[in-house]
């Protein structure tokens, strides 16, 4: 038996099950900081019994251990101080800028740094360059994802995650040669690696998750009344089912779903003429519009001392501005109901001044009284359990903006359904100016008394 084989045995001979209310996890000793942890229930998933604790820890701990291992060898190149010192430097002329870069520093920290400083020993950033093609081949073999429910062992990164480690390491690199770590002749760009067509989601595919969704929503409600682990209030779960329902019929990211707000809700009477002819050509009917700004700051929202939620630009946008705002027409009218009754609750306390008298303060998730915020990690947690109770595999809710974004390419003109998706700002350039031109028309300073109205 080897030495490493031996340390590994060692740790699962520690690790013990314990009760935790009415279930039961892991706790084992990390050998990445030698504390003691719990194996994350995305890994056990739920443990009914001691026995059935017993048995996780005989089938799968030794493959989670392993990979605890490989991060950490992967980690020897903090032992360099000089480059925890050139990283920590980085990170503070990076979180300068109003986008948050923690996913970019992650990239870096497990996978661009262990590769060039561990599995190449290359402690010389000049020399980086020689193995650009080797990096490449690395991230599309070498490269796994931490073994859980979801993610079998052995499966390998996604082509979109490797993309994003490029991008990650290219942005450091060039700050690299601007702090005179690399000479300008040994700086090299990586491009991205190419999708394959296996990636594309077809009218097919649309219709066939359309079926699914239907039956996940109309199981909400009964969901509501038996959701219940002793940690959660089960009675905003039809703010969730709102915002589910609202995600598939406009294709919004998670992220901009929590953070839609009284100020960017317009009417039917401020449908720009292009988007209306547009829908009539699809055989669509307008009832509304969403114009998106920005997005929460944080995956876990907030309000400061002065009660406002902190906003900042969306994916792949420079700066909150006209010019970077993107238009959703509301085209299912249950859709347009769940704005409207979830606007008007919050243009009444906009009336009461309860946030002050900015509108972007008003988040349309947050319940009748302003207070709780939705959260991100909550919706998802819920939307999982509702597909799990239809009895159906789980679909991250990404899915749906994947389906909307084919339907729209299907039946909306180019310029029409990239002010709509918001794709990255190379892609979409060309289309900033009609956006721009179409949200001028739109704008309306008595938003509130419109919706009170109706």
């Amino acid at each position: 038996m080897s030495d490493s084989t031996k340390s590994i045995q060692s740790y699962i001979n520690k690790a013990a099950p314990r009760k935790y209310g009415d279930h039961f996890n892991i706790r084992y000793i990390s050998p990445i900081d030698g504390k003691r942890k719990t194996v994350p229930k995305t890994v056990t998933g739920t443990l009914k019994s001691s026995e059935e604790a017993k048995k996780w820890v005989e089938e799968y701990f030794r493959d989670f251990l392993e990979f605890e291992f490989s991060i950490l060898n992967k980690q020897k190149w903090r032992e360099s101080s000089e480059w925890l010192r050139i990283l920590e430097h980085y990170k503070v002329d990076r979180t300068k800028q109003l986008r948050n870069h923690r996913t970019e520093f992650s990239y870096l920290n497990n996978w661009v740094m262990p590769y060039f400083l561990v599995e190449k020993k290359l402690n010389d950033a000049n020399l980086w360059y020689r193995t650009l093609l080797d990096f490449e081949v690395w991230l599309q073999n070498d490269c796994y994802i931490k073994p859980t429910l979801k993610h079998v062992k052995g499966q390998r990164i996604s082509l979109s995650t490797a993309n994003k480690i490029i991008n990650a390491y290219n942005h450091f690199a060039k700050w690299l040669e601007k702090h005179q770590y690399i000479k300008k002749e040994n700086l090299r760009k990586m491009e991205c690696l190419q999708e394959g067509a296996s990636g594309l989601v077809t009218k097919d595919i649309v219709l066939t998750f359309d079926d699914e969704f239907r039956k996940v929503v109309k199981h909400f409600e009964f969901s509501e009344r038996n959701y219940s682990d002793g940690r959660r209030n089960p009675e905003h779960f039809q703010t969730y089912g709102d915002m589910y329902y609202l995600q598939w019929h406009t294709g919004m990211r998670t992220g901009e779903l929590l953070g839609l707000s009284l100020h960017m809700i317009r009417t039917e009477k401020h449908i720009p003429s292009d988007i209306k002819k547009a829908c009539a050509n699809a055989a669509l009917k307008v009832y509304g519009l969403i114009l998106l700004d920005s997005q929460p700051n944080d995956d876990y929202l907030t309000r400061d001392k002065n009660k406002a939620a902190a906003r900042k630009p969306l994916k792949w946008r420079k700066r909150i501005s006209d010019r970077f705002t993107r238009i959703f027409p509301i085209c299912d009218e249950e859709a347009w109901q769940i704005v409207l009754k979830r606007a008007k609750i919050q243009a009444e306390l906009f009336m009461k001044n309860s946030f002050g008298q900015d509108k972007a303060n008003y988040l349309l998730f947050s319940t009748q009284k302003g207070r709780l915020l939705p959260q991100r990690a909550r919706y998802l947690d819920v939307v999982r359990y509702v597909w799990e109770s239809v009895g159906m595999k789980f679909k991250h809710p990404h899915t749906l903006r994947h389906a909307r974004s084919t339907e729209w390419v299907l039946k909306f003109p180019e310029k029409i359904y990239q002010t709509i998706l918001g794709h990255k700002a190379q892609a979409a350039e060309a289309y900033h100016h009609i956006a721009t031109k179409m949200i001028r028309e739109i704008e309306s300073d008595d938003i509130v008394d419109e919706i009170l109205n109706l």
